[in-house]
Formats: C-alpha cells, sequence, structure tokens
C-alpha cells in the first residue's frame, strides 16, 4: 500500500470513531444574558465486538446575549486498547430563535464547527434545529442534528443524527429523566434498521446552588442499544459550573 493510501486509512479510521459520541449529552438552550459556563463531560461505551471507548471534554461558554450561546470546546478519545488522545477542538454557537417564554415551544438552532486532529481528517460541521417543551411538571427536548465532513477523506453527504430527553422534579434541585441518542446514515438514504445506531436509558439531573449567580450542575445517564449496530451499553456524564 503506498504511504498516501495508508494515511488516507489512519484517518478515515480515526474519523469514524471520533463521531461515535460517548461522551455526548443533549443539549439545552441558555436563556439569561452573561452566563458563563465551564464544563467537563465524559461517557465509556461498550461496543458488540468487545472492548471500551473513552471520550472526555472540556468547554468553556458565554451567553453574550439571552439568545446567544457560545463555547469553545476540547476534546479527547481512546479507542478500544488504545491510549487516550487529544482528538479535536470545536466552536459551539446556539442561537435562540423564540423569546423565552413567549409560548408552549423555544425555538433555537445549534451550529458547530470542529476541526480533527488529523490534518487528512478534516473538518465536521453540525446544524439543526433545537426544540423545547415544557409545562409545569415535564421538560421536553428533541435536537434532530445533520453531521457533514466538509473536507478530508471521509467527505460524503451529511448523517442525520438525534438527541432527546425528558425530565422532571423528583427532588428539591434533583430531577429523574430518559435520554435517547441516534445515528440513523445519510440523511437521504437511511442505513438498514439493523445498522442504525440508537441508545436509550435513565438520567439523573441535580443542581447545587453556590452563591448568587453561581451554579453547579450534574447529569449522568445509562444507555442501553437497541438494535444490532448500535453499542451495548453507554455510560456518560457531565459536570458544569454556571457563573
Amino acid at each position: 500500500m503506498l504511504p498516501r493510501q495508508m494515511l488516507c486509512l489512519a484517518a478515515a479510521t480515526f474519523v469514524r470513531t471520533a463521531s461515535a459520541g460517548p461522551g455526548d449529552y443533549v443539549f439545552v438552550s441558555y436563556a439569561d444574558a452573561g452566563i458563563r459556563t465551564f464544563g467537563y463531560a465524559a461517557g465509556v461505551e461498550q461496543v458488540r465486538g468487545g472492548g471500551r471507548e473513552l471520550e472526555q471534554s472540556l468547554n468553556l461558554g458565554w451567553t453574550p446575549t439571552s439568545r446567544w450561546f457560545t463555547a469553545l470546546y476540547a476534546g479527547w478519545y481512546a479507542d478500544v486498547g488504545e491510549p487516550t488522545s487529544f482528538y479535536s477542538g470545536s466552536w459551539w454557537n446556539h442561537l435562540l430563535l423564540t423569546a423565552p417564554g413567549s409560548g408552549p415551544v423555544e425555538v433555537g438552532v445549534l451550529g458547530v464547527a470542529e476541526r480533527l486532529r488529523e490534518r487528512d481528517a478534516g473538518t465536521v460541521i453540525t446544524l439543526g434545529p433545537t426544540l423545547q417543551f415544557e409545562n409545569d411538571r415535564l421538560q421536553f427536548n428533541i435536537n434532530p442534528l445533520l453531521e457533514k465532513y466538509v473536507s478530508g477523506v471521509d467527505a460524503a453527504a451529511a448523517s442525520l443524527k438525534y438527541q432527546w430527553q425528558i425530565k422532571g422534579l423528583w427532588r428539591p434541585r434533583i430531577e429523574l429523566g430518559v435520554q435517547g441518542f441516534g445515528d440513523v446514515g445519510t440523511w437521504n438514504h437511511w442505513l438498514p434498521a439493523s445498522q442504525q445506531e440508537h441508545s436509550v436509558g435513565p438520567a439523573l439531573f441535580a443542581h447545587w446552588p453556590l452563591g448568587e449567580h453561581n451554579t453547579l450542575k450534574s447529569d449522568a445517564a445509562l444507555l442501553i442499544g437497541v438494535g444490532a449496530g448500535s453499542p451495548r451499553a453507554t455510560l456518560r456524564m457531565r459536570l458544569q459550573q454556571e457563573f
């Protein structure tokens, strides 16, 4: 195999594993101006072929206005049997299209530009709407997202992914809920059901006030794969301080 072909194969493998996302979490919009956030997210995924994949990320965010959230992320990843290493940096932006509290549905749009570590792996663009429904008892979020490699050896049609959650108050400062994540393949040509990825499971949410405009939040979920194309199980968590 020629050196160039070997490099492309390595980069393609890196791209596929980098999008696995055991550390992914459901994005929920921010509606207060001036909030700063510092967060850590991690996840471990039990793959069906044996072994575990690990992912970690750090992020620093800010809401310049009540309708705009922006953040920088750095991510680390470990494939099965490999050490953890840096794999990408990304810039997140979320715009709230509806006024907070103006109706039963809060609509926004999320955009992410991710630059992968390997030069030939290219850049990944993620774009899609965020929808939040809320009443006195429950909050429901669903985010259908298109993910496309716009450069590199894996450039192709955009993949359709989704994330959702339902949660409700259980005890003071503690909420219980359910989360789900999935990937059905390219948006215009879905994979066979046996090759799609779907995971769902219980989630726990908690927050602790640390002072005025200072709150520590956490959430965690145990997700079970549905179908042969999904991981067996994923354990994910996130810890975030808002100040």
